[in-house]
């Protein structure tokens, strides 16, 4: 059995999902994993947040009905999702090559948390190094 050493995994909510069907009767759905954490920006002397958006292709194969189970999941919901990664090649209009990474769904397993949609932070009222305090 061969491996493959281009799975990535990665832990998100899912958004934004969009429903495909083929004419042979296949399905994909694309969607977007979003992770939430904060950092610390040195300028601002403040945490801000990084969202991070991974675009995923979930295909029904055979026997792994996977576009089918991620339809179902509600918006928002954590998955710890395990992921082969591609490069798309193509020529852009101007004739000259562009590519891109494309992340397909190989397995993922349900976390089971809804996570609401990114909101800018607000910066909290005990937070030393504030300066303008928005409530």
């Amino acid at each position: 059995m061969a491996v493959d050493l281009q799975s990535i995994i990665f832990i998100g909510a899912v958004h934004d999902r969009d429903l495909r069907m083929f004419g042979n009767g296949g399905k994909v759905v694309r969607f977007t994993l979003i992770q939430q954490s904060e950092v610390w920006d040195s300028q601002a002397r403040a945490m801000r947040p990084d969202t991070v958006e991974v675009p995923i292709e979930a295909f029904n194969r055979k026997n792994t009905p996977m576009a089918d189970n991620v339809e179902q999941l509600p918006e928002g919901f954590m998955i710890c999702a395990t992921l082969r990664a591609k490069t798309d090649r193509w020529t852009n209009q101007k004739g000259e090559p562009a590519k891109k990474l494309i992340f397909t769904l190989e397995n993922f397993h349900a976390i089971g948390n809804v996570v609401p949609q990114p909101q800018p932070a607000k910066q909290q009222a005990d937070d030393p190094f504030a300066e303008d305090v928005r409530q």
